[in-house]
């Protein structure tokens, strides 16, 4: 459970998404998902995320480009909730000590307990919710991977068709020398890298499909007012 899927799934550290019956005021709320809550502040946050990737920023951009960008953000934390739900409504729990050695990873990506909280504090989050942001990334990678993994195998034949037709992706860093190009890496030493690609590849189209049958089914209410015409 290594690879991530998608934006969908790219990002743990965003505001937890609020529980059906859970207060929120109508000011506060960006959308219900089945009951469930999607807070602004969760489409800020993920909003800021899709901005950082983009590498651009609110100032500057075309309406139109800006409009399409917000409406991916609610989009992205539309399909996370309904991948949830369908987590949880088909059994799948995830134990305690997963999530803390998951959590325990995280952490390592600081140099310091101090740099961890600080970064916590910045994003206005606490213990609980990220473990509560991991627990929820770690049932719908589970739940996607007990639904599509059968169909995302990768094969040895279907991994060296793939290598024999990109050689130029596979090729050693560094310049080459005059009248010579870079060597291809070997076959052997790019082969989980294949099989990962090819892997959310096929993922991808099998989610985008069930993602679309989800949200026809679920009863979405959105309430940001011209933020993703």
């Amino acid at each position: 459970m290594r690879y991530i899927l998608f934006v969908l799934m790219s990002a743990l550290f965003i505001q937890p998404v609020a529980r059906a019956g859970e207060s929120a005021s109508p000011a506060n709320t960006a959308a219900l998902v089945n009951g469930a809550v999607i807070t602004t502040a969760d489409f800020r946050a993920e909003l800021d995320r899709v901005l950082r990737l983009r590498n651009k920023s609110e100032t500057g951009m075309e309406p139109a480009m800006l409009a399409m960008v917000k409406k991916e953000a609610l989009d992205t934390l539309i399909g996370r909730e309904l991948l949830y739900q369908e987590s949880r409504r088909n059994g799948i729990s995830i134990p305690p000590a997963a999530v803390d050695n998951e959590v325990g990873r995280l952490r390592r990506h600081y140099a310091s307990d101090g740099d961890y909280r600080a970064a916590l504090a910045k994003l206005g989050l606490n213990d609980d919710m990220i473990k509560s942001q991991v627990e929820r990334g770690m049932a719908i990678q589970s739940f996607i991977e007990s639904k599509f993994g059968s169909k995302t195998t990768v094969t040895d034949d279907e991994a060296r068709s793939y290598y024999d037709s990109h050689q130029d992706s596979f090729r050693q860093a560094g310049q080459a020398g005059e009248g010579r190009s870079r060597a291809v890496l070997p076959f052997q030493a790019v082969r989980d890298r294949i099989n990962r690609q090819l892997q959310r590849e096929r993922t991808l189209d099998e989610l985008t499909p069930y993602l679309k049958q989800l949200r026809d089914a679920a009863r979405v209410e959105i309430y940001l007012a011209g933020d993703t015409d």
